[in-house]
């Protein structure tokens, strides 16, 4: 196996392009439960009550964790059809010159 510098220098601008897009969706992805995990230690170590606390905070985390996919998943569907409709628009104007 190559070792990271090498395979990276030999990558095509295409995997280049796909890299830089997709390291930072996986970012964004994890960013979720790791918010999640912060919260919940933040609220077990201050709150006076922590069993009430980290009660209300498993609710709070269970609809956050139900909202945010749904909302992730609308934006992920439509952007390929943003960039569809967008490509045929710039086929239209390339072939009437």
């Amino acid at each position: 196996m190559k070792p990271p510098s090498r395979v990276i220098s030999h990558m095509s601008t295409l995997d280049r392009e796909i890299l830089n897009i997709a390291v930072p969706s996986l970012l964004a992805l994890s960013l979720d439960p790791v918010l999640t995990m912060v919260d919940t230690g933040f609220v077990g170590r201050v709150a006076e009550n922590s069993a009430e606390g980290l009660a209300a905070m498993g609710i709070a985390s269970s609809v956050l964790n139900l909202v945010y996919p749904t909302t992730n998943f609308f934006t992920n569907a439509a952007t390929p059809l943003v960039t569809k409709s967008q490509d045929i628009k710039l086929a239209g104007r390339i072939c009437t010159l």
